[in-house]
């Protein structure tokens, strides 16, 4: 509860805390909510945003959200990624729906 509340007043300080909020609610294991903190944080820091897109996919895995993991994937870019890691989880459906609307990224 006490890193929640650290979280929330963080936010309120300025996107400067923002990565320091998203850190707080992932400590407090509310993983929804460091994940939109995070993505929130990928817009805001463009030269960090490969760090965390990291954070934002590992809370998402921590919340069983597979399926958002690959969108934000496609999203920020890295469809290579994504369609390596559907290969892996033997989602060939969705991989081919991806690749076919990304053909120049794999």
């Amino acid at each position: 509860m006490a890193f929640v509340q650290a979280g929330e007043l963080l936010l309120e300080c300025g996107r400067r805390w923002t990565p320091r909020a998203a850190k707080c609610f992932f400590e407090a294991e509310e993983y929804e909510l460091a994940e939109e903190t995070f993505s929130a944080c990928i817009e805001l820091f463009k030269s960090k945003r490969i760090y965390f897109l990291k954070c934002s996919l590992s809370c998402l895995k921590k919340v069983g959200k597979q399926d958002k993991c690959i969108n934000l994937m496609v999203k920020h870019g890295f469809v290579a990624v994504a369609l390596k890691q559907l290969l892996q989880e033997k989602q060939y459906d969705k991989a081919l729906r991806i690749h076919e609307a990304h053909p120049d990224a794999s």
